[in-house]
């Protein structure tokens, strides 16, 4: 009986320190809505990741949803880069944001990119024969 005791309160207490450990696990991260910055509407499907600025290693992503909206979760608490990019706009990547207690639920609010104009002089599309053409009842040779 004293052994089931005993036992029963050190099940108690691993149960305990997983629920804590799970819990501590689950209520950091970080959230915002992105936007275009000149047309004020939703950039769906951007890509945020979360870097280590130790190593520039990528900790975790996500993409923003129809609404612009993301949520970076399941990272440990600590100092990290955020990169937000997206094609034909400018990448943002916010430097140092610390994630710790008692501050774990970091909102980034809006962010807002900037469009990416590229502009090109001209192109010329030039297309080139080859120089024996197989037809059906004769051979042509192009001379140019």
């Amino acid at each position: 009986m004293r052994l089931f005791f005993i036992f029963s309160i050190l099940f108690s207490f691993t149960l305990l320190a997983q629920h804590d450990h799970d819990h501590a696990h689950h209520i950091s991260y970080i959230d915002g809505t992105i936007i275009d910055k000149e047309k004020k509407s939703f950039i769906q499907y951007a890509t945020i990741k979360l870097i280590n600025p130790d190593n520039d290693k990528v900790i975790t992503g996500t993409v923003s949803n129809e609404d612009g909206y993301f949520k970076l979760d399941d990272f440990n608490p600590g100092k990290y880069n955020i990169s937000i990019e997206f094609i034909g706009y400018e990448t943002i990547i916010l430097l140092d944001q610390l994630i710790v207690p008692p501050n774990l639920i970091k909102n980034l609010d809006e962010i807002k990119l900037i469009p990416n104009i590229i502009e090109v002089d001209e192109v010329s599309i030039v297309e080139e024969k080859p120089f024996i053409e197989e037809k059906l009842d004769k051979k042509v040779y192009n001379v140019q």
